[in-house]
């Protein structure tokens, strides 16, 4: 049976709906739109599907004024059955001091992904995102040079995306792909799919633009990947990836800013670290253990008014022969540190620095 939900508080300035009834695509069995206007306001949409086949379900809620807040449950299990759920939910708030939260679950293997999407403008706003199953997308963005605004995004299963953009001052982004069964998922029906010990070929890619953001990324598996861009004053990004073979990328494009990733329990892994522009008194750290690791650090002075960086790369592999770690620091500008940690059967480091005042100190 299809299901139709619309709530609407409607004024001639606000925007049109992104769908109505009758142009619902008819794949979804369950369609919910809420839209409110004004302050106070909360949106809960709960859409679930137990033991179905071909269970599909949309959910949109927009808000405008303040404190408002938007919460979408979206629940697929059939017992490890692979079929074409495919849910979609979307939030979008245009007020101060809102919070939305989408949480999506299905059983791993299935052939369709779920998507959520939740855009925020709007100062002190909270976004959370938690995704559980294979192939899902996870899409945060927001915009307007928010006040302090919180970013959260949680997914386990395989081949899974999140993508985060942040424009604000005093921004924080946490990304976990990893195991994890949420407090609100802990009735019997949900534990009829178990969440997975790790998490296996996913992507994480964040966006942080403004001051002082502070972005944390946490992959426990293998084959991952996560990319954090940050272009500011004063960023702290940190990057913890565990077992093997996964790559982790930094690239600041600031003044002041702290970067460090750590890689550890597992072979074959990669991290580079980029500072640039009028990179002044920034910190770059890279951490590994296990066979195989490779290491970057560049830091530029590309305007000409940096200087006193530190980069430190620390890597500990295997006493064989075969075992080859390497690390590779390049440097410009002014009073610059440059230190390097090696102990492995066999160890390159290189370390480049131009200009004046610098120090280099490697221990293999």
């Amino acid at each position: 049976m299809k299901h139709f939900l619309a709530s609407a508080i409607a004024v001639a300035a606000f925007a049109a709906p992104a769908w109505s009834q009758g142009d619902v695509p008819v794949e979804y069995q369950n369609a919910a739109m809420v839209e409110q206007i004004g302050s106070v306001n909360e949106a809960i949409v709960n859409q679930r599907w137990l033991f179905e086949t071909d269970a599909r379900s949309l959910a949109s809620v927009t808000q405008a004024g303040l404190h408002n807040s938007a919460r979408v449950l979206q629940r697929n299990l059939m017992r490890n059955v692979a079929d074409d759920f495919n849910n979609k939910a979307r939030i979008y708030q245009r007020s101060r001091w809102s919070a939305a939260t989408v949480r999506q679950t299905h059983d791993y293997a299935a052939l369709s992904a779920n998507r959520a999407r939740i855009h925020q403008r709007t100062d002190d706003a909270v976004s959370k995102t938690s995704q559980r199953g294979d192939g899902n997308v996870s899409v945060i963005r927001q915009t307007a040079a928010a006040f302090s605004p919180v970013a959260k995004s949680r997914q386990n299963g395989i081949n899974n995306f999140i993508d985060i953009l942040q424009e604000s001052f005093g921004g924080t982004v946490i990304v976990s792909q990893d195991s994890f069964l949420d407090a609100d998922e802990t009735d019997s029906a949900d534990a009829v799919a178990p969440p997975l010990p790790n998490a296996i070929d996913n992507e994480a890619t964040v966006v942080s633009r403004g001051l002082n953001p502070t972005v944390r990324v946490k992959q426990t598996g293998q084959l991952n990947f996560a990319d954090v861009r940050e272009g500011g004053i004063d960023g702290w990004i940190t990057i913890r990836t565990d077992a093997f073979a996964n790559l982790a990328t930094v690239d600041q494009y600031s003044v002041t800013g702290v970067a460090a990733i750590e890689q550890i329990g597992g072979d074959v892994n990669n991290a580079s670290i980029w500072q640039d522009s009028s990179d002044f008194a920034s910190e770059a750290l890279i951490e590994q253990s296990g066979i195989g690791g490779q290491s970057s650090i560049i830091q530029l002075d590309t305007d000409g008014l940096g200087g006193e960086n530190s980069a430190s790369s620390r890597q500990s592999g295997a006493n064989w022969v075969s075992d080859l770690i390497s690390s590779t620091i390049l440097q410009d500008g002014t009073g610059n540190v440059a230190v390097v940690d090696q102990s492995s059967g066999v160890a390159v480091s290189t370390i480049e620095q131009l200009g004046s005042s610098h120090t280099a100190n490697v221990s293999q």
